[in-house]
């Protein structure tokens, strides 16, 4: 006997079954086929696509005539029709030219997909491998680039946590002793009116210089007030002559340099005399100069 012309696992699985109307209207079996006997013709053709394997019939009489609904004896009369163009495969089945190449074309079709199915997995899993390893030299550049670790002795995957972490470690190791790696000094200590008060500044003074600062957003550091005493100093004026000047002007600190032209007006006014602004006719001697 001849063998069967597909594995004996065949199933259509879902596969759709789909009549060639034009081909199935030329045949001679559909022409030989009385009327009655065409609806068993395409009955038959649906139970072997759904049989294991797809497409076969088993070769026994009874079985076909209960697959169809039939009785045995209405079955023999109508057989020589139903079962034209079927054979015998070794495994003892039946099977239909027509069937076979459908079956077949169905199989090539399943085969295609999977391996479409199978390329495009493959090719999700050579990206993410592609991705991985990229992460992983972009990773291992990084490393490189601050612990001066070369590429070939940087087997390790390592994640972006601990890339960090190997990162801020390298960086703090190769800062020298003595630098610190945090800015851990205090904002300066700003002076109150109450500390003015005890370098001597007056109350009313103090709150108005201090008034002008805040306006100009620039807190009374220690140093900043150090530097007005320096200056009060130089001009020749108290640190409270100071900060009353710099409050009255508006100031937000004080310079000797600022005060000097003030002081040279004061100085030149004081040399003025005091009786009139015409004073010391009665000493000069007219008759030197000629007549009036």
């Amino acid at each position: 006997m001849q063998l069967p012309p597909y594995p004996a696992t065949t199933k259509a699985g879902g596969f759709k079954f789909e009549l060639d109307c034009e081909r199935i209207a030329q045949s001679d079996t559909w022409a030989l086929a009385a009327t009655r006997q065409r609806p068993l013709l395409l009955m038959l053709w649906f139970i072997a696509w759904q049989q294991t394997p797809c497409g076969s019939l088993p070769a026994g009489d009874t079985l076909i005539a209960a697959r169809l609904g039939m009785d045995a004896e209405a079955f023999q009369c109508d057989k020589a029709i139903l079962l034209r163009g079927w054979w015998e495969a070794s495994d003892g089945r039946l099977y239909h030219p027509v069937l076979t190449e459908l079956v077949l074309e169905m199989m090539s079709r399943k085969a295609g997909n999977a391996q479409r199915q199978a390329a495009y997995r493959q090719r999700r899993q050579d990206a993410s491998r592609d991705g991985q390893a990229n992460g992983k030299r972009e990773t291992d550049e990084v490393v490189t680039r601050y612990s001066g670790v070369s590429d070939n002795t940087t087997t390790t995957t390592i994640t972006t946590i601990t890339t960090i972490t190997t990162i801020t470690t390298t960086i703090n190791e190769s800062i020298p002793d003595g630098i610190d790696t945090v800015n851990t000094r205090k904002p300066a200590k700003t002076l109150s009116v109450s500390d003015l008060i005890a370098e001597g500044v007056e109350q009313q003074h103090a709150e108005d210089w201090l008034t002008v600062r805040k306006a100009k957003r620039a807190p009374l550091t220690r140093a900043a007030w150090n530097d007005l005493k320096a200056e009060a100093t130089k001009a020749g004026v108290t640190p409270d002559e100071a900060v009353r000047i710099a409050a009255t002007r508006s100031w937000q600190g004080f310079k000797a340099e600022w005060l000097s032209p003030a002081k040279n007006e004061h100085a030149s006014t004081s040399r003025r005399p005091t009786n009139g602004t015409h004073g010391g006719y009665d000493k000069r001697d007219y008759g030197q100069g000629g007549a009036l």
